[in-house]
């Protein structure tokens, strides 16, 4: 990865996030009963956790209140935009022991594992009830 920077603010909670997923693995591990899904989950939980611990290494922090992020992690604001229609709409990524609100996208869920740690301009595509669709992240950014 290059060397990118963020607010200090917004590294300071991608830390807490980090360090609060750390602490639930186990908790969260629990929820899956079916052997395959808690192997994927725990692998997807020990590549977050390498991937974002190397970010916090190499990222330079300065003191400014934007919080834009250059990739999607846990408790950031995802903007996207369908490919087809050109229609944007806000997303939270959040653990499965986080209070679920409107907006918001579990990690562990094939959306929000579609999103997690990409970046910026990546077209992904989202397994949804309705179908599948293409989605541009036009932006992310820590919430406050």
């Amino acid at each position: 990865m290059k060397e990118y920077c963020i607010s200090t603010h917004a590294f300071e909670i991608i830390l807490e996030s980090l360090v609060k997923l750390e602490e639930e693995r186990d908790l969260i591990l629990e929820y899956y009963f079916d052997p395959n899904d808690r192997s994927r989950i725990s692998q997807l939980i020990e590549k977050y956790i390498k991937t974002i611990d190397h970010f916090l290494g190499i990222v330079a922090k300065e003191d400014t209140w934007d919080n834009k992020l250059p990739l999607v992690t846990l408790d950031c604001e995802v903007e996207v935009e369908d490919v087809l229609t050109q229609t944007r709409q806000k997303l939270r990524l959040v653990s499965t022991t986080d209070e679920i609100k409107h907006g918001d996208v579990s990690i562990f869920s094939a959306p929000g594992n579609a999103l997690l740690l990409k970046k910026t301009g990546s077209i992904v595509e989202l397994e949804l009830p309705a179908g599948k669709k293409k989605y541009r992240i036009t932006g992310i950014n820590a919430v406050i």
